[in-house]
């Protein structure tokens, strides 16, 4: 027998079509990246937000911020170091982002170190990169030539590991043991190579030490509940504690001469740690609240993740710190829907924001409508002009002009609302705490519940098609008849443990799950809802989290997986559905919507992306069926 060097081709390019290990060239139409602020640093006159999975850059010649780019990344922006006309980025899932710093207002992706699993902080001393990477621990890389990192070495630990700094031969590293201990950590990196952890320091209870600072022998340890501790580190193996800020909680800190910026959800204060031993406050700003901090000669910067956005502040009088800038930085997105050339967004504190994508190339922020808090939008369907959100109960919106959306009702119901599903005149919500609330909207001014049905097992997902209501639950899948909403009858129960999310169109059903870490894809028929019919069972490349959602059409099945990205299937027929592209968005999964050729992935922070399902497809080999996926059915060699 011989190998034929074309078959070897077509057969390693099924392979990895079949594997996902290569995107679909063309998927991408357009993305929004921008999201809840994570990540901030002031260096050369210019302000760097980590905005969901874009880095913002901001002028701030005269006091007076001016943005002068905006550069999406390939993941959540955490933490942000300047050094040596270099910007290094830590960007979760993506790694490490190395930007060329050349023109301080127009960073530029210069190379990328790709993560073992995720990284959270990266520190740059000298001519290395100490990054904390949660698959490994603490990396360290030859940053000599930015452009071509080398790894040198690791410390590999199970410690949960959050923040890092380098001083000298010595990596400080706040951290959590899988007991909870929290502290400091200290490694030597004196040999890069073969990075040692010589001591540990617990900083007290409460939530954890975040963030850190260093000058000289001293380290400043954000804390959390415990406030600003302040350890004496001139015997790294015997660290001592010298000093400690305790009347607030504190999420960050920055440095500058002898005073710490702190900040935390009490707000940003000023202290002065001229004596170490006894940090005092000498000015506050409760409203500038947040989890981090920048600073630098006159200047900082707060900002938080959770709808807060960042603050500028003018500190050259410490005693009274004074905001002249804020930016308002767009919330997470958790559900979306697509209705025409708009794409609408639940978007977490932020209430509701739409999105024109009449270009998808360059999808655009035109209208939002935003509630009172403690408001939550976790998910929304839009129908004949009326958006449908799921918060503390249900609200209805008239979005007939998507650019200026309009409150008609919002009605209270037993428990958080977290999943939606319509049909006719009826709104099914699914409660996180009191289980599925039918809901009359025939007058969507005046919504009524008209029934209600408490399944077993935590909600994950709702369908429905006319009166069949499908719930998936943490412990199967129940379809009932809900053809009297005052008396859903249960018709069947569908044995998938650890449901994730549910799909129908027509009769039939998609249900995701995850059962002993593997997640699986069945399709069922149910044209007779009391004996459903499974079609396919079958295990697919996703993640063990249980936060997949699907949304299919008469042909396509797209599952966004919270941590692996989206798939695309070809379900025209269901028995052998297989998959046809693979995208992997920025962000954590929350949701996914398809109409048309777009598909639209919500990506939690990280914003939403525009694919087109036709491009997805391209990237598969044959077109004519027969391909299923199954490598078993092909051969390298010919006889």
């Amino acid at each position: 027998m011989r190998t034929h060097p074309l078959v070897t081709l077509l057969v390693a390019a099924l392979f990895a079509g079949a594997s996902g290990a290569a995107e679909c060239p063309g998927s991408l139409l357009g993305e929004l990246t921008e999201g809840p602020v994570r990540a901030l640093a002031l260096h050369a006159g210019h302000l760097y937000i980590g905005s969901g999975a874009t880095l913002l850059t901001y002028s701030l010649a005269d006091q007076n911020p001016v943005r002068t780019s905006a550069v999406q990344l390939h993941g959540l922006v955490l933490d942000i170091t300047p050094s040596a006309g270099h910007l290094y980025v830590a960007a979760a899932d993506a790694g490490v982002e190395i930007l060329d710093l050349a023109d301080p207002g127009q960073p530029v992706p210069l190379s990328r170190i790709p993560a073992t699993s995720y990284v959270g902080s990266v520190a740059v001393s000298g001519p290395r990169a100490y990054l904390l990477d949660s698959g490994t621990g603490l990396r360290i890389f030859d940053v000599t030539s930015p452009s071509a990192p080398a790894q040198l070495g690791a410390w590999v630990t199970s410690l949960y590991l959050n923040e890092v700094e380098v001083s000298g031969s010595y990596a400080f590293v706040t951290a959590q043991a899988p007991e909870y201990i929290r502290g400091l950590v200290i490694v030597d990196v004196s040999d890069p190579g073969a990075p040692v952890q010589i001591s540990y320091s617990g900083t007290g209870s409460g939530s954890g030490p975040r963030d850190l600072a260093v000058a000289g022998s001293l380290v400043y340890v954000a804390a959390s509940g415990p406030g600003l501790v302040v350890l004496d580190v001139s015997n790294p193996q015997n660290p001592v504690l010298v000093g400690q800020y305790s009347q607030h909680a504190v999420s960050d800190v920055a440095l500058v001469g002898d005073r710490a910026f702190v900040v935390g959800w009490t707000g940003f204060r000023v202290l002065d740690v001229a004596d170490p031993s006894n940090p005092v406050e000498i000015g506050t700003l409760p409203a500038a609240v947040g989890e981090r901090v920048a600073a630098t000669a006159g200047l900082a910067a707060a900002g938080a993740w959770a709808s807060v956005g960042v603050e500028l502040l003018d500190v050259s009088v410490p005693a009274t710190p004074v905001s002249i800038w804020s930016f308002d930085a767009p919330g997470p997105v958790a559900g979306v829907a697509i209705s025409g050339a708009s794409v609408f967004l639940a978007s977490g504190n932020e209430g509701l924001r739409v999105v024109d994508a009449s270009d998808p190339s360059n999808p655009a922020e035109i209208g939002a409508l935003a509630f009172p808090l403690p408001s939550y939008l976790s998910d929304i369907l839009v129908d004949a002009g009326r958006a449908y959100v799921a918060d503390e109960g249900l609200r209805i919106i008239d979005v007939s002009n998507p650019a200026d959306p309009v409150p008609i009702s919002a009605l209270t119901l037993g428990g958080n609302a977290d999943r939606l599903a319509k049909a006719g005149t009826r709104v099914y919500v699914f409660t996180s705490d009191a289980g599925l609330r039918i809901v009359d909207v025939a007058n969507p001014a005046a919504p009524v519940e008209v029934g209600f049905y408490v399944p077993a097992g935590y909600p994950r997902d709702l369908a429905a098609n006319g009166m069949i209501v499908v719930l998936g639950t943490s412990l199967d899948v129940r379809v009932l008849d809900a053809t009297d909403p005052a008396a859903p009858v249960l018709r069947s129960t569908i044995d998938v443990p650890g449901t994730t999310s549910v799909a129908m169109n027509g009769s039939l059903l998609a249900i995701t799950s995850v059962f002993s870490s593997s997640p699986h894809l069945d399709l069922v028929d149910l044209s007779d809802p009391s004996f459903p019919l499974t079609l396919d069972s079958r295990a697919f490349g996703g993640s063990s989290s249980p936060g997949a959602r699907l949304s299919m059409t008469s042909t396509r099945l797209a599952i966004r997986d919270p941590n692996e990205g989206l798939f695309l299937f070809d379900i025209v027929d269901p028995s052998r559905p297989f998959e046809v592209g693979r995208y992997d968005s920025p962000g954590y999964g929350s949701d996914v919507a398809m109409a048309g050729d777009l598909v639209v992935s919500g990506n939690g922070d990280a914003g939403i992306s525009l694919l087109s399902a036709s491009g997805m497809s391209a990237c598969w080999l044959f077109s004519d069926g027969f391909e299923t996926g199954d490598t078993s059915y092909w051969t390298v060699t010919e006889p």
